[in-house]
């Protein structure tokens, strides 16, 4: 039996490119197609940049039984596609873009605020006017959302397009006193109709940029605020050793 060679092992997985990191991708958001003024330019930019996680949905398909010869065991055959809801989370900025995107969109699906009675109009964060309760036009709030995944010299190696999105859930957001170190976060559950992968290759050979392009960026920038969380007050001389290895490496992140 051939003994392992981890030359060659490593060779063979640089045939390959080298592997995938799960910290290069990059979500995007397009406007409604029916939406009338649905004006969140800067409200999508904030959306693409912080999202800072992304949970691509599995497979589920609806099967069902039936005996081949209609009697011994039972079998399974395929009748249709179930697909997955499509999960992601938001850093949150100051400038509540973050919300006021999720909210305009949410918005658009029920209106879910209450002016002036119940039979008061609500006006639309974006234009337009809605009542208490009413139910949107589905070409008014479902968007079509793309997922890239990237290699580290920025170029797109998998695309993953969703389409006809909307909103399933939108999850809470934890305030506490207690939590000086952290950033606030909010998930978000999408429902969809289809989803289509794609696959790009990449150029071989050439040599790695010196410097951040925007993908190294964002990645970076993600990392920095999970070292951000853990850098707390010292209370002993190894908490304080922690603080100072923690922020060297944030530093050296942007080297």
């Amino acid at each position: 039996m051939a003994k392992f060679n981890v030359n060659e092992f490593r060779s063979q997985v640089d045939k390959f490119q080298g592997l995938q990191v799960p910290n290069l991708f990059m979500v995007t958001f397009s406007p409604p197609r029916g939406s009338n003024g649905f004006k969140t330019t800067s409200n999508l930019d904030a959306a693409r940049i912080l999202c800072s996680r992304a949970t691509m949905p599995g497979f589920a398909f609806s099967q069902t039984e039936f005996k081949r010869q209609g009697f011994g065991p039972n079998e399974r055959r395929t009748t249709g596609y179930i697909p997955q809801a499509l999960s992601l989370e938001f850093f949150l900025d100051n400038t509540n873009q973050v919300i006021e995107f999720l909210t305009k969109w949410a918005q658009r699906h029920a209106q879910y605020a209450l002016n002036a009675g119940e039979i008061g109009s609500v006006p639309m964060p974006d234009g337009g006017a809605s009542y208490f309760g009413e139910t949107g036009y589905f070409d008014d709030y479902a968007m079509d959302v793309t997922l890239e995944v990237f290699e580290p010299k920025g170029g797109t190696i998998l695309t993953y397009k969703f389409y006809d999105c909307a909103i399933l859930n939108i999850g809470s957001i934890d305030y506490g006193w207690q939590q000086n170190n952290e950033i606030a976060l909010i998930q978000t559950q999408l429902s969809y109709r289809t989803m289509m992968p794609s696959t790009s290759d990449i150029a071989e050979g050439g040599e790695r940029k010196r410097g951040l392009n925007l993908f190294q960026f964002i990645a970076k920038m993600k990392g920095a605020a999970e070292i951000v969380k853990s850098i707390k007050k010292p209370r002993g001389v190894q908490d304080a050793l922690n603080v100072i290895n923690n922020g060297k490496t944030l530093l050296n992140l942007f080297d």
